[in-house]
């Protein structure tokens, strides 16, 4: 029977010839194939230049790195959590910002409104007045209703009508001041759900959308409410005022900040020991943000292509997604370009291994690949790791990069 040998079998290649070796149960000789002759060289080349790999050596992907996850939410609004979520977190309400705008919204009315139409953003609490508003029953009994402890359930109406309506989650009293809204509304205005009542209690259209200048702040986008009940089986019928400072609230854009990854990847394409003896594994260097944009996803960020071959990051061809010919290099010291983001289907164990990469040779596609205890070409390493450029060495940029081929546990040997 014969056996083919892979990467790490022989080291020894026959200069100018295929090589050929004996199989283990016969006399006959079977050739190389021109992938794995191209992998022994470059395994010659790295066990030349850095030694042989501690037999516990993991490159970097010994760790699965878990994503942060969110549950479903049919609503589309979460508390908004910087771990997560790939938007500029907006700044904290200042009690001037409060104070101006409060004032503001007890003395202008709805000629003074706006409307703006905003689909991802976040809702901040500004404040309550606590209203206290007296109501005197049929039968000449008073009571007093504050707004304070009955505007719950704030909602965005999702149509001019106000019968659909998207709630915001976790935002009544004194139970959150932030919550992020995605592919929701705000051209249709705010409500609430008023708890005192029997009636009416799906408030729609008492609000005043605003932008107000802040000094110190800018312009900011904000929702004043009016409060009103009703309780026919006690004759309240508790009208609207038309000061909209009942419950204050500020809209604010969500905007996409760069995505961070959690790993990051850098490879060689296996022409060390044709052209060059520098090792630079700059050939393809991504990150990877398991679990986005939605749990079941996986997002690589390719930062930079600076080989020559054509090159696959989970089927994705880099140089391709970058938008220039395969013989052009990127941000290695050739053409520069923003880092560019691709979804891949899955999330791989959370292992950043698993993610196949690819480079092509002669017409052959070979996988680099990072074996426990063998020469690696791809090796996982922090998002802070600053690549080398086209012909910089890694040794000479990082010295300690030896030391760590024989020793896993030196640490970030990039720092």
């Amino acid at each position: 029977m014969n056996h083919f040998f892979k990467l790490g079998t022989m080291l020894t290649i026959v200069a100018g010839a295929a090589m050929t070796i004996s199989s283990c149960s016969s006399n006959e000789i079977e050739p190389m194939s021109a992938s794995d002759l191209a992998l022994a060289k470059y395994e010659k080349a790295f066990i030349a230049r850095f030694g042989q790999p501690a037999k516990d050596q993991t490159w970097g992907f010994g760790t699965v790195t878990k994503a942060l996850t969110r549950s479903a939410n049919t609503n589309n609004n979460q508390w908004y959590d910087p771990n997560y979520f790939n938007y500029e977190e907006p700044a904290a309400i200042t009690e001037a910002e409060k104070e101006i705008v409060m004032d503001w919204f007890a003395t202008h009315s709805k000629e003074y409104g706006t409307t703006f139409d905003f689909k991802n953003y976040f809702i901040q609490q500004v404040g309550y007045s606590d209203n206290q508003y007296p109501v005197t029953k049929p039968d000449g009994a008073q009571v007093t209703i504050s707004s304070l402890g009955h505007m719950d359930k704030i909602f965005a109406n999702m149509n001019a009508e106000g019968t659909a309506s998207d709630d915001v989650n976790n935002f009544n009293t004194g139970s959150g001041s932030i919550m992020l809204m995605e592919n929701s509304e705000t051209q249709y205005g705010f409500g609430y759900e008023e708890s005192y009542g029997t009636e009416d209690k799906h408030v729609t259209n008492n609000y005043l959308m605003a932008e107000i200048e802040v000094p110190g702040v800018g312009k900011g986008y904000y929702v004043g409410l009016n409060y009103q009940a009703k309780k026919n089986g006690e004759g309240i019928n508790l009208e609207p005022d038309g000061k909209y400072d009942d419950r204050v609230l500020k809209i604010v854009p969500a905007k996409k900040k760069p995505l961070k990854g959690d790993q990051r990847v850098i490879a060689e394409d296996l022409t060390v020991g044709e052209k060059n003896n520098d090792f630079d594994f700059n050939d393809v260097v991504f990150d990877i943000k398991f679990g986005y944009p939605e749990w079941n996803k996986t997002t690589i960020i390719l930062q930079a292509a600076g080989g020559t071959l054509p090159l696959e990051v989970g089927g994705v061809e880099v140089h391709e997604k970058f938008g220039v010919p395969v013989t052009t290099m990127v941000n290695t010291g050739g053409v520069t370009k923003d880092p560019v983001t691709f979804e891949l289907n899955g999330t791989f164990d959370y292992q950043a291994d698993k993610i196949q990469v690819r480079v092509q040779k002669d017409g052959n596609w070979i996988e680099l690949e990072a074996r426990k205890g063998k020469v690696a070409s791809k090796i996982c390493v922090a998002v802070d790791y600053d690549w080398c450029s086209e012909r910089q060495d890694i040794e000479t940029k990082y010295p300690s990069f030896s030391r760590y081929v024989s020793n896993p546990y030196i640490g970030d040997w990039w720092k």
